[in-house]
């Protein structure tokens, strides 16, 4: 995976406490980037199966489920290990 700088902050953001899980919101405001910028990487770390998440239903009628809560795969601890800091 290519890892550029922003790659590298949300990985940072996550690394922080691999045990826990995060709110994609909580990793925008931590890194400080756009949803436009975290939400694809957060879609390319669960492709490569770096990360894993849960949808949660809309509280809006009609709308579709949301990711909301990302972690890591053990995969993906072993991967980001490597990957130096932002």
């Amino acid at each position: 995976m290519r890892t550029t700088r922003q790659v590298r902050a949300v990985l940072g953001s996550l690394r922080a406490a691999p045990e826990h899980t995060s709110y994609g919101y909580e990793v925008i405001t931590e890194v400080n980037l756009t949803s436009g910028s975290v939400y694809p990487i957060l879609r390319r770390l669960e492709a490569a199966w770096w990360l894993q998440s849960r949808e949660d239903p809309s509280p809006l009628a009609g709308r579709p489920s949301r990711r909301s809560y990302y972690w890591f795969t053990d995969l993906g601890l072993r991967e980001a290990a490597k990957v130096p800091g932002p």
